[in-house]
Formats: C-alpha cells, sequence, structure tokens
C-alpha cells in the first residue's frame, strides 16, 4: 500500500456515518449500518508548498487514484484511504502553493 507523501499538513478528520436510514412502506424508520468499522473523511490541507512540494502531491493523486493509499494525519493516528478527489491547487504566492485533497478510509 503506498504511503501519503510527507509533506506539511493540516488535517481535519470527521466520521462519516455508514448508517442508511429509510422509511418503510408502513412509515416506520428503518436503518442499516453499511460498515463493520468506523470509516473517516481526511480534509488535508497542505500550505505554503514550493513547486516540487506541488508537483510530489499532484504526481502521488495521478500515479495512486483508485488505489487504498497510507496516510498519517495530524492527529498522529494513521489511515487506509481512497483519494475522493484532485487536489485543489490556490497559488499564494509566485512560489508558494497551498493544496486541497479529500480521502475517506478506516482508522489503523
Amino acid at each position: 500500500m503506498p504511503a501519503y507523501p510527507t509533506l506539511p499538513i493540516a488535517t481535519k478528520v470527521v466520521p462519516v456515518n455508514a448508517l442508511k436510514t429509510d422509511i418503510s412502506d408502513s412509515g416506520d424508520v428503518r436503518a442499516i449500518d453499511l460498515s463493520a468499522q468506523n470509516v473517516y473523511r481526511l480534509d488535508i490541507t497542505h500550505p505554503l508548498l514550493d513547486a516540487t512540494e506541488r508537483n510530489t502531491l499532484t504526481s502521488f493523486y495521478t500515479t495512486n487514484k483508485g488505489v487504498v493509499v497510507t496516510v498519517t494525519a495530524g492527529d498522529g493516528n494513521t489511515y487506509d484511504c481512497l483519494i475522493t478527489r484532485e487536489p485543489t491547487i490556490t497559488v499564494v504566492t509566485p512560489i508558494r502553493f497551498t493544496a486541497k485533497i479529500t480521502l475517506v478510509g478506516n482508522r489503523n
């Protein structure tokens, strides 16, 4: 399993509810838990990257989209995740960039 690149990181870890609810024909509420494990969304921000770090992240995405990757989040926990969307890159200065990326997975 590929390891997520080591870059400056700020992480927001959000529990994702795998409980799917429905209303039956009689009006009763019912639910099914679709995951035996807790699922988390990782909203990762990489502040003030240089061009080399930005390119490392975008290359990592291109190589590993659709593959489970191991991420060590800012909270110190390790997660096995899928990248859910391409990194968004914002130009801060001509030589500094902020990147945002979202992943979903399970905590190890």
